[in-house]
């Protein structure tokens, strides 16, 4: 299903981010990238958030007892990094941040 196809693919940019990790410049380049694509997907500024708290329902589901909260802020923190910059490379008409900006 197209949902099962959006998780894995999730999953692998996660494995990505992971494996790049100490390659920062090509893992900027990654993202930026991906947050091009995602324009092209129908994507918006607000879908960043809604994707941001399900990773982390489902990891916090996942990792039952081993879920902390300095585990969850981690997180937080890796997730806004990533939505920061794919959100730069998505690059985003006016038009539509003021519409997002709405909602």
């Amino acid at each position: 299903t197209p949902m099962n196809e959006q998780g894995k693919k999730l999953f692998a940019s996660l494995v990505l981010v992971i494996n790049s990790l100490r390659q920062p410049d090509a893992l900027n380049g990654a993202l930026t990238g991906l947050g091009t694509r995602h324009v092209q997907y129908g994507v918006l500024p607000e879908h960043y958030p809604m994707v941001g708290n399900t990773l982390l329902k489902t990891l916090e589901s996942f990792l039952g007892t081993d879920w902390t909260p300095q585990t969850k802020q981690t997180w937080i923190d890796a997730y806004d990094a990533i939505a920061e910059i794919m959100l730069e490379g998505a690059d985003y008409p006016p038009a539509v941040l003021k519409l997002s900006a709405r909602n």
